[in-house]
């Protein structure tokens, strides 16, 4: 599991960092984004825009 915080108020570019056991991210937590935008997967080293005030919750897959 990777939790992002973004208190700052702008947005911040985040890259997916790579972590053993997995290639990709799943999205599961966006508090900025509807729930149809949820569960989009990201490959590790991908950059992911974090709105203002916001936390994301992503979980690593095979």
């Amino acid at each position: 599991m990777l939790i992002i915080l973004n208190a700052h108020h702008d947005l911040v570019q985040f890259t997916l960092p790579p972590c053993s056991g997995g290639s990709t991210w799943r999205l599961m937590i966006d508090t900025n984004a509807p729930d149809d935008e949820r569960a989009r997967k990201f490959r590790i080293g991908n950059t992911f825009g974090v709105t203002a005030r916001s936390l994301l919750l992503f979980a690593l897959e095979e």
